[in-house]
């Protein structure tokens, strides 16, 4: 179903808060993980208690990789980015690739029909995965 509400997005503990709180301060619908579920919490179960609310942005790519929480994923519905970094980043790396991409992954979230799954790469260019 395409959504043409302005999406909420959540993003994994993978990715600083900061990131998170400075969105919000310009009135983007962005929350983190930390803030809802306790830290360390396991991927399918986090994955199963958030359901197809928001839309994660997720630096473990993996999670797609492994049988079960691909499983998960796709039984909650939830849509996902998955971004897939060369490099470690550090907190102004992240933060400039945020800005830079930010309108074309919420284009892609409103157009989109959920569930979704897109890997971006350092480039930002999102390629579909379902």
């Amino acid at each position: 179903m395409i959504n043409h509400q302005e999406p909420e997005f959540l993003l994994d503990e993978n990715i600083s808060p900061k990131i998170a709180k400075g969105f919000t301060a310009f009135g983007e619908k962005v929350d983190h993980l930390n803030e809802i579920i306790p830290k360390g919490t396991s991927d399918i179960k986090w994955i199963e208690q958030i359901g197809d609310e928001w839309i994660l942005i997720t630096n473990d790519i993996s999670i797609n990789k492994k049988p079960q929480e691909a499983r998960a994923l796709l039984d909650a519905g939830l849509s996902v980015f998955f971004i897939d970094l060369t490099t470690q980043p550090t907190f102004w790396d992240w933060l400039v690739f945020f800005v830079n991409h930010w309108e074309e992954w919420k284009q892609l979230a409103i157009e989109t029909p959920r569930p979704f799954a897109y890997r971006i790469t350092k480039k930002g260019s999102p390629k579909k995965i379902f």
